[in-house]
């Protein structure tokens, strides 16, 4: 799950320019960039808490592998995408599918022995850090204007197609691999006995944030993923000043 959301994140990142070009967007280049790259956080902050309600609720792997299926749909509906507030929308809805990652430490306390978990833990930054190269790279080498020095009419109307088709693919084989994989611990049982028996809430581990009043809904919120988001936003408050004003140059100089 780590894996899937650093690669939606940052597929968008080398192509940012040439999504705001095919946009035809020409003004306040640089607010534009940082709407578009950071309209996927807040859906997927606020979404933590109706993942974590319906993970209480219903099979942690089936809705898992149903919004993996729902996020590589809005992944395609990027590729033919030429519309900015169009993009921006589907952009917040992938966030929201994205909240998922938000029970991924539940399904790990559930699925591990206790004395395991925290290498398991230690795990879930270096997925995000390989989905995020995985993401940039997507969308850097499989832009249709990268592919072909002499791009088709399909390419031409939708430049961007085969870097989203190709991560929506590979979160569509991800989801399949992650339901085949766990039908062991979600079917059979968990295998810590602490967590059997009970439903699916974080109560247990040391390293939950918070606890919502019924005890049902906990959100895992660690140090790590507030230091991450706070380099996003130092990151691509540089990027906006520094390569939005050479894009307001450039388009002032045309």
């Amino acid at each position: 799950m780590y894996f899937v959301e650093g690669m939606t994140f940052t597929i968008v990142f080398p192509i940012i320019n040439e999504i705001l070009s095919h946009c035809h967007v020409t003004r306040w280049v640089g607010a534009a960039e940082f709407v578009l790259l950071f309209c996927y956080i807040p859906p997927q902050i606020l979404s933590g808490y109706v993942h974590g309600a319906v993970a209480n609720r219903f099979d942690h792997k089936k809705i898992v592998f149903v919004e993996s299926i729902l996020l590589s749909m809005i992944l395609l509906a990027h590729g033919y995408t030429s519309s900015y507030p169009l993009f921006i929308l589907l952009r917040m809805i992938c966030g929201f599918l994205n909240g998922m990652v938000s029970t991924a430490k539940e399904f790990a306390a559930k699925s591990t022995e206790p004395k395991r978990r925290q290498y398991v833990y230690a795990f879930f930054g270096f997925a995000w850090g390989i989905g995020s190269l995985v993401g940039i790279w997507c969308g850097f080498t499989l832009s249709g204007k990268r592919l072909t020095s002499n791009p088709s009419d399909f390419l031409v109307l939708n430049p961007f197609f085969f870097s989203f088709v190709s991560c929506a693919v590979l979160v569509l084989l991800i989801s399949i691999l992650y339901y085949a994989t766990t039908a062991f611990y979600i079917g059979s049982g968990d295998v810590d006995p602490q967590h059997s028996n009970k439903p699916s809430t974080l109560q247990n581990l040391k390293n939950s944030w918070a606890d919502i009043k019924s005890k049902n809904l906990m959100i895992v919120s660690t140090p790590w993923q507030h230091y991450r988001m706070m380099q996003y936003v130092l990151l691509f408050l540089l990027r906006v000043h520094f390569v939005g004003s050479f894009a307001d140059a450039e388009v002032v100089a045309l």
